[in-house]
C-alpha cells in the first residue's frame, strides 16, 4: 500500500491510541548490549597468523586447538583454510552444469541463483483480478439490459469471497471527482464482540484498497488487504449502458461478507452522495487530519443506521 503523508500517518496512530478496539502499541526498541572484540591471539610465535583465522568472533574459543593442529600437521590447517575457496569457487560451476543438463531440477537451481530482489517482489496489495477488458466485453455481448447484466454480474460473484455492484456512470463520475481531492479515509465498522474497529480506504487510479487500522500500523506499506475492489467503466458511455461494474475481493480470515458490505456501502454514502456532514469529514480527513475526530465517524455511521432501518420500516408498512 502506497505511504500515507506524514500527517495522515501521526493522525492514524493518535486514532489507533485512543478509538481502536485493538491495543496497537509502537514496537519497543531494546538497545543491542555493547559488543566487545578480543584482539585474536596469532596462531604460534613463530608463524604468521592467517586473517581468515583471526578474524574469525570465534578463533579465541578454538585457537588451543588450531595450535594443536598446526603442531602436529601445518599441511591439514591449510588445506582447512582452501576449502572454503574451493567451494565458493566450484558452486557456480555446478549451477552452471546442472541448468545445461536440462534436469528436472533444473527450475529449482536457476531459483536459487537468481536476484533476492526477484524472490520478494514489492509486495501488491491487491490480488491478479478474475476480470479485464475481454471478459467485460464479453458479458456485454451477452446482456441487452441494465438489469440482464446486473444479475449476470452477480452470478459471476457468487461462490466466492467477493463483492460486486453496478452504479450509474453519473454516481462514478461524482466519486471520481471527491477521490482526487480526497484519496484516503477512515471508517467505522462494528464488530461482534462490540465496539468498533476503524479501516483505511486509500484509492490508486480505478482501484480502492482497504486495510484494518491496527494492521497498517504495524506494517506500514506492507500491510495486507482486507478489501480491494476494482472500477470497470468500459460501460460507462452514454452509447451504451451508461454504468459502471465494481468487482472486489475480501479477506475472509479479517472480514466476512456482511462487513465486506458494510464497508463498500460507506465508501458509496462518503464519495458518491451528496450529504454535507459526510463531505465535511473527507474534507477533514485529507485536509485537517490533526484536528480530524473519530467519534464524529462513529456519530455518522451511526445516524446513517438508523436513518436506512427508519425507511426499511417504512417499505415494510
Amino acid at each position: 500500500m502506497t505511504l500515507f503523508r506524514p500527517a495522515w500517518r501521526l493522525s492514524l496512530q493518535r486514532l489507533g491510541r485512543s478509538a481502536s478496539n485493538r491495543n496497537v502499541g509502537e514496537p519497543k526498541t531494546v538497545p543491542a548490549a555493547p559488543r566487545t572484540r578480543i584482539p585474536a591471539r596469532p596462531l604460534s610465535s613463530d608463524s604468521d597468523a592467517s586473517p581468515a583465522f583471526t578474524s574469525n568472533p570465534f578463533y579465541n574459543k578454538y585457537a588451543d586447538k588450531i595450535r594443536e593442529l598446526e603442531r602436529r600437521d601445518p599441511d591439514a590447517l591449510k588445506r582447512r583454510h582452501r576449502q572454503p575457496e574451493e567451494t565458493a569457487s566450484t558452486t557456480p560451476r555446478k549451477t552452471a552444469t546442472t541448468n545445461e543438463s536440462g534436469s528436472e531440477h533444473s527450475g529449482v537451481v536457476n531459483a536459487t541463483s537468481r536476484d533476492v530482489k526477484s524472490l520478494h517482489p514489492e509486495p501488491s496489495y491487491v490480488r491478479p483480478s478474475k476480470f479485464d477488458a475481454e471478459a467485460i466485453r464479453e458479458l456485454r455481448f451477452r446482456c441487452n439490459s441494465v438489469s440482464e447484466i446486473t444479475e449476470a454480474w452477480k452470478q459471476l460473484h457468487s461462490g466466492r469471497d467477493a463483492v460486486c455492484a453496478v452504479i450509474p456512470s453519473s454516481t462514478y463520475e461524482t466519486i471520481r471527482e471527491r477521490v482526487r481531492d480526497y484519496p484516503v479515509f477512515l471508517y467505522p465498522l462494528p464488530r461482534k464482540a462490540g465496539g468498533y474497529e476503524f479501516v483505511l480506504s486509500q484509492f490508486l487510479g480505478d482501484q480502492c484498497h482497504m486495510t484494518p487500522l491496527a494492521s497498517y500500523q504495524r506494517h506500514g506499506s506492507e500491510a495486507p488487504a482486507c478489501l480491494a475492489f476494482h472500477y470497470w467503466t468500459q460501460l460507462a458511455s452514454k452509447d451504451d449502458l451508461s454504468v459502471v461494474l465494481m468487482s472486489g475481493e475480501y479477506d475472509a480470515k479479517v472480514i466476512g461478507p456482511t462487513e465486506a458490505q458494510c464497508l463498500v456501502n460507506q465508501l458509496q454514502l462518503y464519495y458518491g452522495g451528496n450529504e454535507l456532514k459526510k463531505k465535511l469529514l473527507l474534507w477533514n480527513f485529507n485536509r485537517e487530519s490533526r484536528s480530524f475526530n473519530h467519534e464524529a465517524l462513529i456519530r455518522e455511521f451511526e445516524s446513517s443506521l438508523t436513518q436506512e432501518q427508519e425507511g426499511s420500516s417504512v417499505r415494510q408498512r
